[in-house]
């Protein structure tokens, strides 16, 4: 007899973890919030780790600079100019993350993969 999966107790749905994102280099382990950069786990504040994440969900589409700070809690009032800030730590961490700004429309970021 299999044990019944644990219930969410807002909506009674299954409380499973979501699979984890493999996109060639880059993989995100969204259960643990572990970011994977060919073969080596980033150490990343809480903000940084939403920002990456959001821009491997996208798979390559541009995400605006306000759009990936408002989904990372941001609130002030200078998205674009702390969004460089964060980009700029993890440049630090993880230089050749290919992260890119797209001038053309204004700031929009994209990541390119393998996939």
């Amino acid at each position: 007899m299999m044990a019944a999966a644990p219930e969410c107790p807002h909506c009674g749905g299954p409380l499973t973890p979501p699979p984890p994102v493999d996109l060639g280099d880059v993989t995100i382990d969204r259960a643990v919030k572990r970011i994977i950069w060919r073969g080596r786990t980033l150490r990343l504040a809480p903000t940084l780790y939403s920002i990456v994440d959001q821009l491997v969900a996208a798979r390559g589409r541009l995400v605006a600079s306000w759009a990936l700070m408002r989904n990372a809690g941001y609130r002030g009032d200078d998205p674009a100019g702390n969004l460089k800030v964060h980009l700029w730590r993890l440049r630090k961490i993880a230089p050749d993350l290919p992260i890119y700004v797209d001038a053309d429309i204004g700031c929009a970021w994209r990541v390119e993969t393998n996939q």
